[in-house]
């Protein structure tokens, strides 16, 4: 019996090092005493019960810290890990090595996952060999399946997350805290705004520069990086942006502003070299779409591809796109914010006093901000010396921007006491006078009045604006204005 209880006490020692099991007796039986049986027996079952309630074969698991006696993992259909863990990979070229750590004794399988730390970026097609294993192809998640790397997806000190499908190594989309060289481009589910900008603005010495930067607004580099995606005829291309992109404007370019004029300048980024869905290179440019008080309008879509100017710093003419690189033609491009800024003839430009970024309901060129209708059939009497305002009258309407158009719509219609008569319409801003003035002239059978109607784009380089119709007559013929309408429409300029 005690060579029992030694055998016993023998295996806890042993075992309770490795799964933690800990039992006691109630009897303490030394050397050189008689044992009472029932002492024995006590100790006896103390311990057998201790081991029926407390190992892991009974299901009592929570104990178990550590399974340093393993030298293959356990089944997953068993309990054991999917998911191997190795340290920071080795690599030659685009071809990536990994040694599973935890848990040990790695194979092959189907469904199995390894995570490493890339100690390098690839720069094309990639692989990756476990424990010195077959090198297999690393592919990246897509809306259309897995397909192979093209380059930059793995960045230097990144986690990748691998997991085998039983041919190649799937790539998975990173998680937060990843860094943004990490996010695979053909995952971006839209043309939405680039990912990690920052658009800034200085001026030295009279010259303007314009740079995109990190949203930390540190430079931009391979763990820093702007993801932009374009519009390449249809096809979407995506841009992994990891050098700093500026463009500078001497102070002679212009771009078209008008002379001591508050001037908006829209920022693009051009796909300088685009191949299938990928833009390798991209710059930043610079144009501006609208001046004031000259009231024009030019449109700038990204839907189009665009070319840009001759000039390397700049240039003077209106709706040209300018950039550091002269005359590229047919290039993708994105409208990323626009500048406010003051240029002066012979001076240059000044500091400026807005830096918009293009985010979701950021107006684009020629969009519509706000409408105004009025309609009136107030009457009022014209003479034949000056121009009388009618009852059609906005009010006062405030912009948004001065720098902002407004195209106008407007009509009337005049009654006509006499048998020749006519009228003359203009719109008015305030008391200046707006396009041309309209007149309808009737000879015979004029019973039945006039219309007029009138169409102009105006800029009013104001805060506020007050529009309405005024008519006088071409001769001193009795006519009575009798009502109208008048809408407006504010466009960003």
């Amino acid at each position: 019996m005690k060579k029992l209880l030694a055998s016993l006490f023998f295996f806890l020692s042993v075992s309770a090092a490795n799964a933690g099991v800990s039992c006691s007796v109630p009897f303490n039986l030394t050397n050189g005493t008689t044992a009472d049986a029932s002492q024995v027996m006590a100790n006896y079952n103390a311990i057998l019960s201790c081991l029926l309630n407390n190992t892991a074969e009974s299901g009592a698991n929570s104990s178990i810290t550590a399974l340093v006696g393993l030298t293959t993992p356990i089944p997953a259909n068993a309990g054991g890990s999917t998911v191997f863990l190795g340290g920071t990979s080795t690599n030659v070229g685009n071809a990536y090595s990994v040694t599973i750590t935890v848990p040990p004794g790695f194979s092959g399988t189907k469904n199995y996952s390894v995570v490493f730390v890339a100690n390098a970026a690839n720069t094309a097609t990639a692989s990756l060999a476990v424990n010195a294993g077959t090198a297999t192809s690393i592919y990246k998640q897509s809306i259309t399946g897995p397909v192979p790397l093209t380059g930059g997806e793995i960045q230097p000190n990144q986690t990748v997350v691998t997991w085998f499908d039983g041919t190649q190594w799937e790539m998975m989309p990173p998680f937060p805290g990843v860094n943004a060289a990490s996010l695979v481009a053909s995952t971006l589910p839209s043309l939405g705004a680039p990912i990690n900008m920052q658009l800034n603005a200085t001026t030295a010495s009279n010259q303007l520069t314009l740079a995109v930067v990190g949203v930390n607004g540190s430079a931009l580099s391979a763990s820093n990086p702007v993801l932009a995606a374009f519009n390449n005829a249809g096809q979407a291309a995506f841009a992994t942006i990891a050098t700093t992109t500026s463009f500078t404007l001497s102070s002679t370019s212009s771009l078209g502003c008008t002379t001591a004029v508050l001037c908006r300048l829209w920022v693009e980024l051009i796909c300088q070299t685009v191949s299938t869905n990928t833009c390798s290179s991209a710059l930043i440019g610079a144009s501006v779409q609208s001046v004031v008080p000259t009231p024009q309008c030019f449109p700038l879509n990204e839907g189009n591809l665009q070319s840009t100017g001759s000039g390397t710093g700049g240039g003077t003419a209106v709706n040209t796109i300018q950039t550091s690189v002269a005359s590229l033609t047919s290039k993708p491009i994105r409208i990323v914010g626009y500048i406010e800024a003051v240029w002066t003839s012979g001076t240059g430009w000044g500091s400026p006093s807005a830096v918009v970024l293009m985010s979701p309901g950021i107006k684009r060129p020629c969009d519509v901000l706000g409408e105004v209708y009025v309609a009136s059939t107030a009457t009022s009497s014209m003479n034949n010396s000056t121009f009388t305002v009618t009852g059609v009258s906005t009010g006062s309407y405030t912009l948004q921007s001065t720098l902002n158009l407004i195209d106008i719509d407007a009509g009337g219609w005049a009654g006509i006491n006499s048998t020749s008569a006519g009228v003359i319409a203009q719109v008015q801003r305030g008391a200046t006078a707006l396009g041309v003035p309209i007149e309808n002239f009737c000879a015979n059978n004029c019973a039945n009045g006039m219309p007029v109607s009138m169409t102009i784009l105006d800029a009013p380089n104001a805060a506020s604006a007050t529009y309405a119709i005024y008519g006088k007559l071409p001769n001193a013929n009795a006519t009575v204005w009798q009502g109208g309408t008048i809408k407006i429409k504010e466009i960003m300029g």
